[in-house]
């Protein structure tokens, strides 16, 4: 039976050392430990959650990697305020590793685990990606919220079904072309202007692009499955690449400069979707 053993604020309280509570192999017995707001826990020693597969902590301070265990294959250390993530890169059976909302700028470190399916850096200062080029294995990635600019150590990663990277520094998008399993991408709040590089992702269900600068739009035509297309915030003008998208069930062109939506007359969804307000020119 799957069982979890939690550790929250009220038992680090009660502890008669708060500030250095250590997790021993003898209370962790179980496949999953969390350990939720616990501001005062000094001191997670990995080595000691013997039996756990996944460990979750959240808002936890000075998180110590050591010894780290080989059993664990799902860790998330999220809003910890992760500068350091050395002791890591030992953890080759990872398959997913969430280290969201944390102070991380390099993460260099993971190039070495081959076998992550799902990572989740989102909420972090990271600009150089480069270190997820060998993690061929990758079908969901998450780099929402840094300061990435560069996306070439993506083409590589064939196995994507889905990529997160809003607001980030992106201008150019060329080298997703190769992504072509891709489901769902989403860019919002970066720098594009040309989705041209787009026209092969003939798979994707679900596309965020709000709050960029592209005016062209039909290099989506191919994508004769989508369901969810959110485009608000752009430049566009001329929407008549939609009319083919029937199938569509959210729609969202909001703060664009629209000013005929014939195109989407026979869309049997059509009033679910978010027109808004448009503006009357490409410089407002």
């Amino acid at each position: 039976m799957f069982t979890v053993t939690s550790i929250n604020q009220n038992q680090v309280d009660q502890a008669h050392d708060h500030n250095m509570i250590q997790l021993y192999a003898s209370t962790v017995q179980n496949e999953e430990l969390n350990i939720n707001n616990n501001v005062q826990l000094q001191s997670v020693k990995f080595a000691d959650v013997i039996n756990a597969s996944k460990v979750v902590i959240d808002k936890c301070s000075n998180i110590c990697f050591m010894r780290v265990p080989l059993n664990v294959t799902e860790l998330h250390v999220t809003n910890c305020n992760l500068a350091n993530i050395d002791g890591l890169q030992l953890m080759q059976g990872l398959t997913v590793l969430n280290l969201s909302y944390n102070n991380l700028q390099d993460a260099s470190i993971l190039s070495s685990l081959a076998n992550i399916v799902r990572l989740s850096l989102d909420g972090n200062k990271i600009q150089n990606i480069s270190f997820v080029s060998n993690m061929r294995a990758l079908q969901y990635l998450v780099l929402s919220y840094n300061q990435i600019s560069d996306l070439s150590p993506l083409e590589s990663l064939i196995s994507l079904i889905e990529l997160y990277l809003g607001g980030n520094l992106i201008s150019d998008i060329s080298h997703l072309r190769n992504l072509a399993n891709l489901r769902i991408l989403l860019l919002a709040g970066n720098q594009i202007e040309n989705i041209s590089p787009l026209l092969v992702l003939v798979n994707m269900i679900q596309l965020s692009l709000s709050s960029n600068k592209i005016s062209d739009i039909s290099p989506l035509s191919n994508m004769n499955q989508l369901q969810q297309l959110r485009m608000q915030m752009n430049q566009i003008t001329d929407i008549t690449t939609l009319q083919q998208f029937v199938q569509l069930q959210q729609l969202q062109l909001k703060g664009n400069c629209i000013q005929n939506f014939e195109s989407l007359e026979n869309h049997p969804n059509k009033d679910n979707y978010e027109l808004g307000e448009q503006r009357n020119s490409e410089n407002e």
